[in-house]
């Protein structure tokens, strides 16, 4: 049984083959979203989603909102922070796609989720976080972005040396999952589902997720369902 928001992809892959290796089945209670139902909810030899829970797909290696983003402007770690970050990511991409090429599934799942998400709900603001010295800043995109950028780092020089600065590009969908229908990752490959209860419209769905949000005690968590398009 497990309740998970996700976390580091690559232990969600290490687990996802663990079970694979041992043939475990997977129970959600309450949630399993990001990383656990990417990697540890797909690797499950059977499959059950009890009631009142979900399982939220959020994020792929391939999807547009992925990578490396952030922009150091460290001028001796330049080089070498950024060649690492690109070849750790590049490391978690090839261990996500030898994992759902073992669980036989079809590639695209991932990144068909996330356009699926993009699709039903709209972004989020863009924004940038800026990180001085260890300290996070958010930055408003649009005009003035860079009077505001120059503004935020003259204030901090102002009452210390700037030791390390990075900029980098909150993702727009940050707070967002996408929630399918057992006939949905059926039609990807996804087999073993024992059980699988999922709301019956649009309201349900939205009672379900302020339900998961006072349980997780956030208001940053939107669901995007899998109903049929009204005509």
């Amino acid at each position: 049984m497990i309740t998970s928001l996700g976390g580091d992809l690559s232990e969600g892959v290490k687990i996802g083959n663990l079970l694979a290796d041992r043939a475990m089945g997977v129970e959600v209670a309450g949630y399993c979203m990001s990383s656990c139902a990417n990697n540890i909810f797909l690797a499950g030899r059977t499959k059950t989603l009890r009631p009142d829970s979900v399982v939220g797909f959020h994020g792929s290696s391939r999807s547009t909102h992925a990578g490396p983003s952030s922009v150091e402007q460290d001028d001796e770690e330049k080089g070498a922070s950024r060649g690492k970050l690109i070849a750790q990511f590049d490391r978690m991409a090839t261990e996500e796609a030898q994992l759902l090429q073992r669980l036989h599934l079809d590639p695209d799942i991932l990144v068909e989720m996330m356009d699926r998400l993009e699709n039903k709900l709209p972004p989020n603001e863009v924004h940038f976080v800026l990180t001085v010295n260890g300290k996070k800043i958010e930055i408003a995109d649009g005009d003035g972005f860079d009077q505001r950028i120059k503004s935020a780092l003259e204030e901090i020089a102002s009452k210390e040396a700037l030791k390390s600065v990075q900029l980098s590009r909150a993702n727009p969908y940050g707070d967002a999952v996408f929630f399918p229908n057992q006939q949905t990752l059926e039609s990807f490959g996804v087999t073993g589902i024992k059980a699988y209860f999922y709301p019956t419209d649009e309201k349900q769905l939205q009672q379900l997720e302020e339900q998961i949000k006072k349980r997780i005690g956030t208001s940053k968590l939107r669901f995007a369902g899998d109903f049929p398009e009204a005509e």
